[in-house]
């Protein structure tokens, strides 16, 4: 009986003994693993790198050809791949911008170029195009704050202060927009746009028509060579001057732009509507507007115009 006590005990401690692990060949295999999942991760990276510059290099390749839809499309699978490629991102905006037609379309193009701006806020030529799209949606102190930005980059910029003053007026801000847009004048943004939309502020919202009729005449003063100025001093002159003033002031304006056909026509239009005017200057302008039909400019104002000549003249409605 003890003796079986004592086998079964040897026999118990024999198979109760822990096995040996064969540390080499666990190390083999690891070592096995991590190769074989570095070199898996390796064909993935090599086959997406092939994939991505495939479709990067074929979007380019549609763009050459004119294929504009195509191309964007293999941008967008592209950027899929690569969403920090700026660069291509701003090639995509671009192709959409020039292809937009629709406020859905035009809306994509501002996100793309949002992301542009947000991966990458040193793109001042995209954060410009931006300013455009954000004063299009009416997006007004959004555009403010990219000009702002602008400012930094260029300071004293006559336009883009123009620009601001822009967005302060439509954004219902007159007396924040005039001090922009004399910060326009003052460095040198002197387009008679400037003039005309303090001159509008000044006269209605803010009432100061004695500094408007100012602006008026420093705008012409700066643009002395400027059909545009001319034209729009016209305008003026017709709602707050006198006939005789406008009809001075479109005839300097045909004179400087002898082939603008919007000077011509508010000339003529003046001319047939002042009771004073001569018939020999009536004949004169019949003559004029003639000969502008006959060079090709098949102009419906100016057919109405040689009708009312006509009748002023007391002959028969003219007709083509």
């Amino acid at each position: 009986m003890a003796e079986a006590v004592k086998t079964k005990h040897r026999s118990s401690s024999r198979y109760s003994k822990p096995s040996r692990v064969n540390v080499r060949l666990l190390m083999f295999l690891l070592g096995g693993c991590v190769v074989t999942a570095g070199a898996t991760h390796g064909l993935h990276a090599f086959q997406l790198d092939r994939n991505s510059n495939a479709l990067s290099l074929r979007a380019e390749e549609l763009t050459r050809d004119g294929k504009d839809q195509e191309a964007i499309r293999d941008y967008q699978q592209y950027l899929s791949l690569r969403p920090r490629d700026t660069d291509s991102r701003i090639r995509m905006g671009q192709l959409l911008d020039q292809n937009a037609e629709t406020p859905r379309q035009r809306l994509l193009v501002y996100k793309v170029f949002e992301r542009v701006l947000r991966d990458d806020p040193t793109r001042d030529g995209i954060r410009s195009r931006q300013v455009e799209i954000k004063m299009s949606f009416r997006r007004f102190d959004e555009a403010v704050e990219d000009l702002k930005l602008l400012l930094k980059s260029s300071p004293g910029d006559g336009e883009l202060e123009f620009k601001i003053g822009q967005c302060e007026e439509y954004g219902g801000r007159p007396q924040e927009a005039i001090v922009w847009y004399r910060r326009a004048v003052d460095h040198e943004h002197h387009s008679p746009e400037v003039f005309l939309q303090m001159v509008r502020l000044l006269h209605r919202p803010l009432q100061q028509p004695r500094e408007a009729e100012q602006l008026i005449e420093t705008m012409i003063k700066v643009n002395s060579q400027s059909a545009v100025a001319f034209r729009a001093r016209t305008r003026y002159r017709r709602t707050f001057g006198s006939l005789e003033q406008a009809l001075a002031d479109a005839r300097e304006a045909a004179r400087l732009a002898p082939d603008d056909a919007e000077a011509l026509q508010l000339m003529a239009t003046l001319i047939v509507s002042d009771p004073n005017s001569s018939s020999a200057d009536l004949n004169k302008l019949q003559n004029t507007l003639q000969s502008r039909l006959v060079n090709g400019n098949d102009d419906t104002p100016i057919h109405r115009l040689l009708s009312e000549l006509h009748l002023r003249l007391g002959k028969t409605r003219w007709h083509p």
